[in-house]
């Protein structure tokens, strides 16, 4: 058996304004410890970007019970990164809006363009409170 360098990070955060820039923080931290076996400069801002847009979206749409938490789970091994936010929120439905293209001048919906845009797979729980994105560090961008 061979053992893939890789990092985990999991945690539970307050669902507080400040909170998605404590862990995204922490996963620039840890990619860049492992930049040369992850991946480029690029990459690792795709996957910063979309960590701090799924949280920014589970505390400021799915949070709103103070002492309402976020958990966040990263997994990175060679070739891929996973992100995975949930909240405590009843959700919503995403079905309806996860193909639809976004004008810039809506007032929501930019979150999911960045997840179709930097995301090789974006996939939502049945409640619609909570995210998975997965990207590939392999250099082939899914745009």
């Amino acid at each position: 058996m061979t053992h893939t360098p890789g990092c985990y990070l999991r945690m539970r955060l307050p669902a507080t304004p400040g909170a998605p820039s404590l862990i995204a923080s922490a996963m620039q931290a840890a990619l860049r410890s492992q930049a040369a076996s992850f991946c480029d400069s690029h990459v690792a801002f795709a996957c910063e970007l979309l960590l701090r847009e799924a949280l920014n979206n589970a505390v400021f749409h799915g949070s709103h019970n103070e002492g309402a938490t976020v958990d966040c789970t990263i997994r990175a091994k060679r070739g891929r990164i996973l992100i995975l936010v949930q909240d405590e929120g009843s959700g919503f439905d995403w079905r309806p809006v996860l193909h639809r293209e976004t004008h810039p001048s809506e007032p929501g919906g930019r979150g999911l363009e960045i997840y179709r845009k930097y995301a090789n797979l974006v996939r939502f729980n049945e409640k619609g409170n909570a995210v998975a994105l997965l990207r590939h560090l392999n250099g082939i961008s899914p745009v």
